[in-house]
């Protein structure tokens, strides 16, 4: 489930793309984190079976354990930079259109379509839910097993769980000016992100980045700070480690020269955020994958 850093929007694989539901089960045991930063349009619920889970969700940061489920709403930026294996869990992702129909009535207006347009805000963190739990063990059954009917067994599924949702862990309903606003600083968040992405490995300083957004360095940092919980120079950092691991993991570039390529001129600084981040010296990440190899 990695993912390349210069990508941030996430098309979901649909297996079949006349009905935009994925169910999957999932059983991982290598440590470190599990996907990078991204965002979709589709609806994403994760059950946890075994193990533990740290996803970062629009600044938000969740810690799921066994039987706790996590769900990101679409349009959300999230990650997961650390898991505690073994890892066992279920996910399913829906394009909530799939419950659209020609006549559009009541229960459409109501919640289909806010929950679609960020409207209607669903809380990240469901601790030890299992009635959620069992709806996605539920579209996961029906996925493998595809008996007749079974699209409209995991549509009846999907109902029932947002349903239990909008009845008990609905954040907030937005107004229109606070929905306009959410999806524009959303907007310009995925858009200085992607701007990092594409040149963290150049001198580059929060006013450019700024610059490239069209908003003011104070703005932008207030945005980093609400909405990824971290400061546009730590998010900058974080991204620089985390091709600074790859590279040493999957090369032999000596390590000077990594430190360059990711955007650093000064190696011991490198070295000591590279410290913090991993825990770790860069010296000891290649050495322990020659141990491995």
């Amino acid at each position: 489930m990695d993912q390349k850093l210069s990508c941030i929007h996430e098309d979901v694989f649909m297996p079949d793309q006349d009905f935009p539901v994925r169910a999957f089960f999932f059983d991982y045991n290598e440590s470190g984190g599990l996907f990078g930063l991204h965002w979709h349009e589709d609806f994403e619920i994760t059950y946890v079976v075994e193990g533990t889970m740290d996803i970062e969700c629009e600044g938000r940061q969740i810690k799921l354990k066994k039987g706790d489920v996590a769900v990101i709403n679409p349009n959300e930026l999230h990650s997961c930079p650390h898991i505690q294996t073994p890892l066992k869990l279920y996910c399913v992702i829906f394009d909530v259109e799939i419950l659209k129909s020609r006549f559009f009535d009541k229960s459409e207006s109501k919640y289909i379509h806010p929950i679609l347009n960020n409207g209607i805000l669903f809380e990240n963190f469901l601790p030890d839910h299992f009635v959620i739990a069992n709806y996605v063990m539920g579209i996961f059954k029906e996925i493998q097993v595809q008996d007749k009917g079974y699209e409209l067994a995991i549509k009846a599924y999907i109902l029932n769980l947002l349903v239990a949702l909008l009845r008990g862990h609905v954040v907030r309903l937005l107004t229109n000016s606070e929905k306009e606003a959410k999806i524009k600083n959303n907007g310009r968040i995925r858009a200085a992100v992607q701007y990092i992405h594409t040149h963290y490995m150049e001198e580059i300083n929060i006013d450019q980045i700024a610059d490239a957004v069209y908003v003011s360095k104070f703005y932008l940092c207030k945005l980093f700070k609400k909405n990824l919980g971290l400061t546009v120079v730590d998010y900058i950092n974080n991204v620089r480690m985390s091709e600074a691991k790859k590279i040493l993991i999957e090369s032999d570039e000596p390590i000077s020269k990594v430190a360059i390529s990711v955007g650093f001129a000064d190696f011991n600084y490198f070295s000591r955020l590279y410290k913090k981040k991993w825990g770790e010296t860069p010296s000891q990440t290649r050495r322990g994958m020659h141990r491995d190899a």
